[in-house]
């Protein structure tokens, strides 16, 4: 298979993902050409980038022109790497090195912030809806988990435990993409088995036809009680504990939700995510929560979910928000999503698939602010 074949067939199999890694690189590649004095897109931009250059050289010790050549052929591996599959992560990686030194160089120096801002946002990895896994699969604590890592240096004593929702491992690859999403923004993300390899079939959820059964989800609740459940994510707990962690964020989705609060209880966790929960008692959970966990709170909530209904949003709010909670809570509603949104978005829904990007962004920057 040649290598324009083999593109055709990662677009056909991951579109999203590699169109938006093409569109990326193919962007990287047209940022050379302002560093080499050709006045792309305007006459301006040749003229910031002259100006950087030089400025560049002062700071290496290099010509003008020298700084103007590695900048623009920098810019165009970039790009071509990140087109390139097998190169991508790599040279993502370079290229958030190079931005972060830029910019911290331009802060010092006093130079013109905004195109800056401009590449750091464009480095901002947003919740993926498709794409290549980047994880592996592993045993901690006896335990079957998902273990997605950042790719650069990272804080080795904290991790994300995701608790999953009822498909967790299988069936979907979302919560995996979602960890994968997690860890290209600096945590290190466990995604421990608490299904123990029995997931609901994926069409559990679904109406059935005339004369099918319908699955019996009240018996597989049953089998997967806290009883059952928590042991398995405390087994988990404890070996990386043994290996160092020392801070934990909780986040949940679904089924997951129920453990986040357990474990907040606790006060394992240093801070706790959920979105579109079940199993919640409410308001009995949000009372103890305000009353025994020091864990701040996010709560990602939307239009359509019996399992957390706009009623339960709104104890949660008379309970917790107002400073009542004080180390803190916030809640984001998803107006126009219905339960799942936040892993499995209906990508043929604006609103659902912008409700999964903003929740993720918001539990990301929970994590950021507290773990």
């Amino acid at each position: 298979m040649s290598a324009w074949q083999s593109y055709l067939h990662l677009i056909r199999i991951h579109p999203v993902s590699t169109l938006s890694n093409t569109l990326f690189g193919t962007l990287c590649i047209l940022s050379s050409l302002p560093f080499l004095g050709i006045p792309f897109p305007s006459r301006a931009t040749a003229e910031y980038y002259a100006d950087k250059s030089a400025h560049m050289a002062e700071v290496y010790n290099i010509t003008p022109g020298q700084a103007a050549t590695i900048g623009g052929v920098g810019r165009t591996l970039v790009g071509l790497g990140v087109i390139y599959p097998p190169t991508r992560w790599v040279a993502l990686a370079v290229n958030g090195a190079v931005v972060l030194r830029g910019s911290t160089i331009a802060w010092r120096d006093g130079r013109p912030m905004l195109p800056q801002y401009g590449m750091l946002g464009a480095m901002a990895f947003c919740a993926r809806h498709e794409g290549d896994l980047e994880g592996v699969e592993k045993t901690i604590g006896g335990i079957l988990c998902y273990v997605a890592t950042p790719k650069g240096d990272y804080a080795k004593n904290k991790a994300i435990l995701y608790l999953a929702d009822a498909f967790g491992l299988y069936n979907y690859p979302n919560n995996k993409l979602l960890a994968d999403d997690f860890a290209r923004n600096g945590f290190l993300t466990i995604i421990p088995d608490i299904l123990a390899a029995d997931p609901p079939p994926v069409d559990a959820f679904e109406p059935k036809p005339p004369g099918v059964p319908p699955f019996d989800i009240p018996a597989w609740t049953a089998r997967h009680g806290r009883d059952v459940t928590r042991p398995i994510i405390d087994s988990v707990v404890a070996a990386l504990k043994a290996d160092g962690i020392t801070r934990f964020a909780a986040t949940g989705y679904c089924f997951g939700g129920r453990y986040v609060f357990d474990l907040a209880f606790d006060n394992i966790t240093q801070v706790s995510a959920i979105s579109h929960p079940s199993l919640l008692v409410v308001p009995e959970d949000l009372h103890k929560y305000q009353t025994t966990s020091n864990a701040p709170l996010l709560i990602n909530n939307c239009t359509v979910d019996r399992q957390f209904p706009l009623t339960a949003a709104e104890q949660a709010d008379a309970i917790l928000g107002d400073g009542k909670f004080s180390p803190g809570y916030k809640r984001m509603y998803h107006e126009g999503c219905a339960h799942g949104f936040a892993v499995r978005a209906k990508l043929d829904d604006p609103k659902s698939k912008a409700g999964k990007e903003a929740a993720f962004t918001s539990v990301v920057e929970g994590f950021r602010a507290h773990l």
